[in-house]
């Protein structure tokens, strides 16, 4: 009967170390899937500007605003003499924009696909898994300076709320955008009609 103390001692010594190894595992998982999701998110984004720019650069190429009317008038014949190349590749480019665009704030019910929103509730459900310690121990097989260590700033609540805060500010501006990708380009929706969407907002 005198060990049974000690005994149940030793099991909640081990039971506490179970949980303090599993939490910090968890710690590192969140935070390597975190990781993970903003690399794939930030390579979606990088790729969508940069189709931006190549529907850009076909418009620029033909404003006489922009590069003068002689070189304008130059490249329009160009562009006329090989029409069926270069006009499938300008609306290629633009309808690969839109429909990437969209899939950063499609509504995740489910929780199906990779969206900001996503990224958005994962941090903050763990938001633990994200401080200036966790970020050292995710990365302590690295060697850093001490100084970008001690530069380094955790994401915060607030920071959460400037990006939500953005989001519900661009409310309208994205449902056009999902109503458009919905019913134009993905489905020639026979009740589809026009929603505005300026450059600017774009």
């Amino acid at each position: 009967m005198g060990y049974v103390a000690p005994l149940a001692a030793l099991e909640s010594t081990r039971l506490f170390e179970f949980r303090k190894k599993l939490a910090m595992t968890s710690h590192t998982e969140n935070f390597a899937k975190a990781l993970d999701w903003t690399g794939k998110l930030r390579t979606r984004y990088l790729h969508t500007l940069a189709t931006f720019r190549i529907y850009e650069r076909f418009r620029r190429r033909s404003a006489p605003n922009i590069v003068g009317k002689k070189k304008a008038e130059a490249n329009a014949r160009i562009f006329n003499q090989n029409i069926y190349f270069f006009a499938p590749l300008q609306e290629a480019a633009r309808c690969y924009f839109f429909l990437e665009l969209a899939k950063f704030f499609d509504t995740n019910k489910n929780k199906q696909s990779l969206t900001i929103e996503l990224l958005l509730d994962f941090v903050d459900n763990h938001f633990s898994s994200f401080s200036k310690e966790k970020f050292l121990e995710h990365h302590s097989t690295r060697h850093f300076l001490p100084d970008l260590f001690a530069d380094y700033k955790p994401f915060s609540k607030g920071d959460i709320k400037k990006i939500r805060d953005r989001l519900k500010r661009n409310k309208k501006v994205i449902a056009n955008l999902k109503i458009y990708r919905d019913k134009a380009l993905v489905h020639a929706d026979l009740k589809y009609s026009e929603v505005p969407i300026t450059g600017s907002q774009i």
